[in-house]
């Protein structure tokens, strides 16, 4: 992210953009990145100081990166299996920042299993990789709309181009 720009003149400085997943990897880059080239971000996932998971990384470390830069960060702690939660976090970055211009779709989780894995891990998987990045549009295309015009990125994985043995469902998803 060495240029705020796109190739159609979309500068993220001064825009405000949401980035599911950030407490660690991939989505606590992108928000860190954002930040340094002037976006102001929320920063969702579940993970957060007060209630951390068994994985590094926190939405309080990823916030404090981006604020301790000069940056303009807020965590919104949700869990994207839970549809209200997916509804809240928009909104909470609607309120904090008074628009939202960018939507990243990052989060995902997986479990090790083929055919036989536990059926409630396979749905959590779909719930978070595959229906919630759908809520997520949903929810953040209106504000999208008001102001004219945003970006909605979503990511995936080898995964989704290659089986990978023993994550059938994660494959499934992406």
């Amino acid at each position: 992210m060495d240029d705020a720009r796109d190739p159609d003149g979309f500068d993220l400085d001064g825009k405000v953009v949401l980035v599911t997943g950030a407490s660690r990897g991939v989505g606590a880059a992108i928000a860190v990145g954002a930040a340094a080239v002037g976006a102001r971000v929320a920063c969702v996932a579940r993970s957060t100081d007060a209630a951390p998971k068994r994985v590094p990384g926190t939405l309080d470390e990823t916030v404090g990166r981006i604020t301790d830069a000069g940056g303009s960060a807020v965590a919104v702690p949700a869990d994207l299996s839970e549809p209200a939660d997916i509804e809240a976090m928009v909104a909470t970055t609607v309120e904090r920042f008074g628009r939202l211009d960018v939507l990243v779709n990052n989060a995902a989780v997986t479990f090790v299993g083929d055919v036989d894995i536990d059926l409630k891990r396979h749905d959590l998987i779909m719930a978070i990789n595959v229906q919630a990045p759908l809520l997520a549009v949903r929810a953040a295309l209106p504000h999208m709309r008001a102001a004219g015009r945003g970006r909605i990125i979503g990511l995936s994985s080898q995964a989704a181009l290659r089986p990978v043995p023993g994550l059938m469902s994660y494959g499934m998803s992406k």
